[in-house]
């Protein structure tokens, strides 16, 4: 009776360490997989809804973005891309179904609804005290160099900047804002430069900003919803734990059953 007893506490710590060796990864990860996360970035041209910054959900909540344009700008697409996914939608406002586990990165683009005016010849001469600003703004697909962030400036001087996309997307075109819809340093510029890198003139008593628009080569389907683990999903960790458990318990019974029988 004393080993039998023996035999079966030892069933029972086997069978407690496999259920806990096989639940605790799922428990410690089932918060972080029911919670999605949006990066909701700057856009020149207009605002969002929501506003620039990180918001968690619960898995399955549908988001609403919603992008207003400025004066003489209309909404083009909002860009959004997860690990596994690189996508463009044309709707406004866009419900986003999120996935729990899953980062998303969201951008609004922004376009002229009418194009400016023919430039004017260059001014004689730039403004000779001040300072000026460059921003250059994150955006969805890709990074620049210099990095995202602003800088001041006290003399005139040339900015190089180049658009550095990640893979599965690819630069298209730059955005620029500033002062004015013709301001440039005082100089004739295309508010949709295609160049790449893209050199231009900084001029005192000028503010500039700058952003990177990427396109997806392919679009993605944005995923499937399922939280996943280690390139595994939740359901699937939970029957291979209880498979092991199935297993174990097999062998063990299978063991004493043995010993039993040789008595």
């Amino acid at each position: 009776m004393r080993n039998q007893a023996k035999g079966i506490t030892i069933i029972a710590l086997i069978l407690l360490a496999s259920v806990f060796a096989t639940v605790y990864p799922y428990v410690a990860s089932v918060k972080a997989q029911n919670t999605a996360t949006v990066n909701v970035l700057e856009s020149i041209g207009g605002s969002t809804d929501p506003l620039p910054g990180t918001y968690s959900y619960a898995d399955g909540t549908k988001v609403t973005l919603t992008a207003t344009p400025d004066q003489d700008l209309v909404f083009e697409s909002w860009l959004i891309s997860t690990d596994a996914s690189n996508d463009t939608k044309g709707d406004n406002p866009y419900t986003l179904t999120v996935a729990g586990g899953v980062t998303y990165n969201v951008s609004a683009v922004f376009a002229l609804l009418v194009l400016p005016p023919a430039f004017p010849s260059p001014q004689p001469s730039l403004p000779l005290s001040g300072y000026g600003s460059v921003s250059i703004l994150n955006a969805v697909g890709g990074r620049t160099q210099p990095a995202a962030g602003t800088r001041s400036f006290t003399s005139v001087y040339r900015l190089k900047m180049t658009a550095i996309p990640e893979s599965g997307w690819k630069f298209d075109h730059w955005v620029i804002s500033g002062d004015t819809n013709t301001a440039h340093g005082g100089y004739p510029f295309t508010l949709t430069p295609t160049d790449n890198p893209y050199t231009f003139d900084c001029g005192l008593g000028y503010n500039y900003t700058y952003q990177p628009v990427f396109v997806p080569v392919e679009s993605g389907n944005g995923g499937n919803g399922q939280p996943t683990t280690g390139g595994l999903s939740t359901e699937t960790i939970i029957i291979l734990g209880v498979a092991v458990i199935a297993i174990i318990v097999a062998a063990i019974g299978g063991y004493f059953y043995g010993r039993r029988g040789k008595k």
